[in-house]
């Protein structure tokens, strides 16, 4: 992850779930509680990627515009959004 003190807080959660079963049954309900806690940790701190992919493409968009030409940026982003597989409608 890049996201700063994950790591951390991830080590933190796995940690402070105390089991006391058998190692496989252990194993088992500690990844569900991790599942669990990935879900809250994403949606509270920005995990929408299709809104976060829109602002940024928006913010590179509007400083091209500042920049020059847009119409030889689109054509770049059309030939790279094709590479990628990605379906961006402009």
């Amino acid at each position: 992850m890049d996201v700063e003190g994950f790591k951390k807080k991830a080590e933190e959660w796995w940690n402070s779930f105390v089991i006391q079963e058998r190692p496989d049954y252990i194993l088992s309900c500690k990844h569900k509680l991790m599942k669990t806690k990935l879900k809250e940790w994403n949606a509270s701190n920005g995990g929408n990627l299709k809104k976060n992919k829109i602002n940024l493409l928006n913010q590179t968009v509007d400083h091209v515009q500042e920049q020059g030409p847009l119409s030889a940026y689109l054509d770049w982003l059309k030939k790279v959004t094709f590479k990628s597989k990605i379906k961006i409608k402009l």
